[in-house]
């Protein structure tokens, strides 16, 4: 028989009941399950949903008076890349939950319930660990997706009407404008019906048109990547402008009627605006500050030291930049035209890059041969599929710099699975026509100082080749 006492304890007008979600990123073992429970307790969470769990089979297990109902992948099926879910109650609520019947479900390896029977509304638990938003396109993740919601909302739609819903979860979801239509392709959107117009095109007309549709989304759906503050001070907002050319055209007025009767009318607007002008480029550059102090504490907090890292080296300021150094010729003299330092990298990347070499034909005659067998020779010559080409954008690293496209391995892989089928109709060209991408063929060269010797000599640099994405997935 339930007591109507116990029930009351979990949550009451009169006390603090607190809840948590947590991803514990696997609680196997006993001894970090022990570990888990001494943190509740330390932050008094009454009822907490635990994700990644790892923990195989569902059941229930009590571990220094907290009550894991938990939910995972079977034994048989076990593996490093398993889930689970777990909702863990303290004393109290463990209590009202076993008074109340102590119903739980184990939904699957990524969804459990706990129902709590109390007064005046009666409390269903759910805890979720959902899969990664699909923004690759593959179709098997998108297709775990989806069986996932369709599970998670067939799970509520059986909880009873009365009963308040919890739902503490890790969702794994990216959080911003248009976020829900990233799995779908979003920088893809609207860009059928150029690639309808593409079949009498050749491969460069074909490409031009895939890098401008991309880069035009991609400015759409999220802006300019490059600063508005490039070239200048980054505390330094459109407001201060706007007022500081104000200042400038008082001081301008101010000179203009000097030895005037109007002067002192003059001189008191500028100063006036001068003195706003200082008050407000101060309160400003402390808000600025304040912003980077947050901004690297939270990047601390989250386990992320190279954003924080990023911010504190930008503000600290480069070294003196290489750009502007003159560099010398070959006989030591010093180049100081900006087209003559420019023939000098070409002349010295060209020597570097392109080394006359003597090949003898003997030697190479030595060389055995691979022997390859025609099963091998013929998946060589099959022209990619478009699983290859997802598989390959899946692969590229972030957070690189593009080539001459401009067009960076983020934006490839927000378009999802219209991208890849873009791309792969381009690359299918190349292989069957055996004509490259003149893009492709082309790289930015940056030189790199190597922080050693004198910065006017170019031996003292080395150089690093910028490629288009897109020819990278090619190969």
């Amino acid at each position: 028989m339930t007591n109507e006492n116990e029930q009351t304890k979990l949550v009451t007008t009169t006390s603090v009941t607190l809840f948590g979600s947590w991803n514990v990123r696997s609680c196997y073992r006993v001894t970090k399950r022990e570990l888990i429970v001494r943190q509740l307790k330390r932050y008094r969470i009454q009822v907490a949903a635990l994700t990644e769990t790892k923990i195989p089979d569902s059941g229930v297990c009590v571990v220094n008076g907290y009550t894991f109902i938990y939910s995972g992948t079977p034994s048989q099926q076990l593996s490093k890349s398993a889930h689970g879910a777990a909702v863990g109650l303290g004393p109290e609520a463990s209590a009202a939950w076993k008074n109340s019947g102590a119903q739980c479900e184990a939904v699957s390896s990524r969804i459990v319930t706990a129902h709590i029977e109390r007064r005046p509304v009666p409390i269903t638990i759910v805890a979720v660990y959902a899969p990664i938003n699909p923004s690759n396109g593959v179709k098997h993740d998108i297709e775990t997706c989806d069986e996932f919601y369709k599970t998670l909302q067939a799970t509520i739609d059986k909880t009873h009407k009365s009963d308040m819903i919890m739902m503490m979860s890790d969702f794994n979801a990216s959080v911003g404008v248009e976020q829900a239509n990233t799995a779908g392709g979003t920088v893809a959107n609207e860009n059928k019906s150029i690639r309808r117009d593409n079949k009498t095109l050749s491969v460069n007309e074909k490409f031009t048109n895939f890098v401008n549709s991309v880069l035009e989304r991609g400015r759409h759906y999220f802006g300019n990547n490059k600063s508005i503050h490039k070239g200048g001070k980054e505390w330094f907002t459109p407001e201060l402008k706007e007022i500081v050319d104000k200042k400038a055209k008082a001081y301008a007025d101010w000179q203009l009627h000097r030895s005037t009767t109007n002067e002192n009318k003059y001189r008191n607007r500028y100063r006036t605006l001068a003195k706003i002008v200082q008050k407000k480029v101060y309160a400003r550059q402390h808000e600025y500050w304040e912003e980077l102090s947050i901004d690297i504490e939270n990047a601390v907090k989250v386990h992320d030291p190279t954003t924080a890292f990023q911010i504190i080296r930008r503000l600290r300021g480069s070294r003196q930049s290489i750009n502007h150094i003159p560099v010398q010729d070959k006989n030591g003299l010093t180049l100081t035209n900006s087209k003559d330092q420019l023939n000098r990298w070409k002349e010295y990347f060209d020597e570097m890059l392109n080394v006359d070499t003597t090949i003898n034909e003997q030697v190479l005659q030595q060389i055995p041969s691979p022997t390859v067998d025609d099963e091998e020779l013929s998946r060589q010559d099959a022209v990619p599929t478009l699983d290859e080409v997802v598989k390959a954008i899946g692969q590229i690293k972030n957070k690189k710099v593009p080539g001459k496209d401009d067009v960076p391995a983020e934006l490839l892989k927000a378009g999802g699975h219209y991208i890849a089928e873009w791309l792969h109709e381009i690359i299918c060209d190349v292989w069957e026509q055996e004509v490259m991408v003149k893009e492709w063929t082309e790289a930015i060269i940056i030189r790199l100082y190597k922080n050693k010797g004198d910065k006017r000599i170019c031996d003292n640099y080395r150089g690093i080749s910028l490629l288009d994405v897109a020819g990278k997935i090619f190969v």
